[in-house]
């Protein structure tokens, strides 16, 4: 009597089987129209072929007044007062995962509603990611350093840079802060007389990225904007020149920052001088070690260190007090982590040569008597 039950749930088995065997087949198919996708693969190429490579590269931003103030809701007071300028000089080096960014961009202290200069150090290879604040982060703070949490530079992925992170790392996560493989193609648009195949990348039912891409310049973005709520709240134009050896790049970009009700916050102004071939760059170029007396904080383990003088970190209170542990500083060379145990084997080899040498001698006295 328990036959017919049997049979009957072998074939649902056999059926949900070949379901299962249907679904992956689908998802395959769609998975590789994805990845057959022009813009997709112009991308690839690009970071292919273009493993190592040095930009350098100037932003200067304008702030309206209140337009910092502005991009934080809940802001007690306007910020800046009156209309603020702001120049930097920046230099971004790639080589395949490793990314090193220096750049004297300023900071804003919002407690006091002023713009300082500080200079800043960012190194992301296969180990640590590291951020070095040569003359701290407020106006009169110490110099400082960050570990990140993960293998990238949040300073690198964001809006600021991304025409140049798109176009060089452009599936790459940990330069590139948006998802292309998400975005979707939709109809052509004009772009300052361009004509551009428009992306959409949805981030929620009232927030998506949209992007101009011109096929006729090796699939480059030449226009992005950010729509919020149905109003253009962050657009970016870009201009392209093409490069007799690395192709179609960036020459220059134009960002504007508005509130939801159109008001201009910021703009910025790009422009690349200089771009290389990085081919001759050392590895040390993508290493960072933190000097003597640095305050540190590690994001991965959420304490806080002073860099000693063999470059160790010693463990610190939020006030500076000494903890008492020490731990290697990431990217520390193994002989320098285990200078103990060398020292320890060392005597250990020194204590049996020694012992091997008395035996020995022992020997000859022997057989001499």
């Amino acid at each position: 009597m328990d036959i017919p039950n049997e049979r009957s749930a072998t074939r649902l088995v056999r059926a949900a089987h070949r379901l299962l065997a249907c679904t992956v087949a689908v998802v395959s198919c769609v998975a590789s129209l994805r990845a057959s996708d022009p813009w997709l693969d112009a991308t690839q190429r690009r970071m292919d072929t273009i493993k190592t490579i040095r930009v350098d590269f100037s932003l200067e931003e304008t702030y309206m007044p209140g337009g910092m103030s502005g991009l934080m809701p809940g802001s007690p007071k306007q910020i800046p007062a009156v209309e603020t300028k702001g120049t930097s000089d920046n230099t971004l080096e790639l080589d395949g995962k490793k990314l090193r960014y220096e750049t004297n961009h300023q900071i804003w202290h919002v407690p006091d509603g002023v713009l300082v200069q500080k200079p800043r150090l960012i190194v992301v290879n296969s180990e640590y990611s590291k951020s070095y604040y040569r003359d701290g982060i407020g106006p009169t703070s110490p110099p400082s350093g960050l570990i990140g949490s993960r293998l990238e530079a949040m300073d690198v992925k964001g809006v600021q840079l991304f025409p140049l992170t798109v176009t060089l790392r452009g599936l790459d996560p940990q330069v590139c802060g948006d998802d292309l493989r998400r975005a979707v193609a939709g109809g052509r648009v004009r772009v300052q007389g361009h004509d551009c195949v428009e992306y959409t990348l949805t981030h929620s039912p009232d927030h998506a990225s949209h992007y101009a891409v011109d096929p006729a310049c090796d699939h480059l973005v030449r226009r992005v904007w950010t729509m919020k709520r149905g109003r253009v709240t962050d657009q970016t134009f870009v201009e392209l020149r093409q490069d007799p050896d690395l192709g179609w790049l960036p020459a220059s970009w134009t960002r504007t920052e508005t509130n939801t009700a159109g008001k201009v916050l910021t703009t910025t102004v790009a422009k690349v001088n200089r771009v290389s071939r990085n081919a001759e760059a050392s590895a040390e170029r993508f290493e960072l070690m933190f000097p003597e007396g640095v305050r540190v904080h590690d994001q991965r383990t959420r304490k806080d260190y002073r860099v000693n003088s063999d470059g160790s970190l010693r463990e610190v209170d939020p006030r500076g007090n000494d903890l008492g542990s020490v731990v290697s500083q990431p990217g520390t060379p193994w002989h320098a982590r285990n200078r103990g145990l060398i020292l320890g084997l060392l005597g250990s080899a020194l204590v049996l040569v020694a012992w091997l040498c008395v035996r020995r001698r022992r020997r000859y006295t022997l057989a001499a008597s």
